[in-house]
């Protein structure tokens, strides 16, 4: 099914690696359903992403998770990257307040369209024990 929809000549611009969960986010877009977010990761390039209004905070790792995955596969030198390990040392922050929480929605965070979510190192606050 994806692979008709890329023979579109209105898609035929899209990367034919692009999975039909970001075909449907765009299409989203389009309809005023969705928003562009961009995730800054410092030094590095950007990302954009394309998320739905109904969205939940996982939706925006996993989408990031694919594009970078795809970016990474591109490179002559591509590594694996170790998900599990990122998402316990960094987490992504709008407008000061990190995102920790995976099931919250991203209509009650206050995203709009054109928000910019921040990359950042993750800190724990370590409890103090009281003997």
């Amino acid at each position: 099914m994806l692979s008709e929809l890329l023979k579109d000549p209105v898609l035929s611009d899209m990367s034919h690696d692009i999975t039909l969960e970001e075909v449907q986010n765009l299409v989203a877009y389009e309809m005023g359903n969705a928003y562009h977010i961009i995730i800054d990761r410092g030094p590095l390039s950007s990302v954009d992403l394309y998320i739905k209004h109904n969205a939940r905070v996982k939706d925006i790792k996993s989408l990031l998770k694919v594009k970078l995955e795809r970016e990474n596969k591109a490179k002559p030198y591509s590594r694996k990257i170790k998900w599990k390990y990122i998402w316990r040392c960094y987490c992504l922050v709008l407008d000061g307040q990190k995102l920790l929480s995976e099931s919250q929605k991203v209509g009650t965070l206050g995203l709009k369209n054109g928000s910019i979510l921040k990359f950042t190192r993750y800190i724990k606050s370590k409890k103090s024990l009281v003997q």
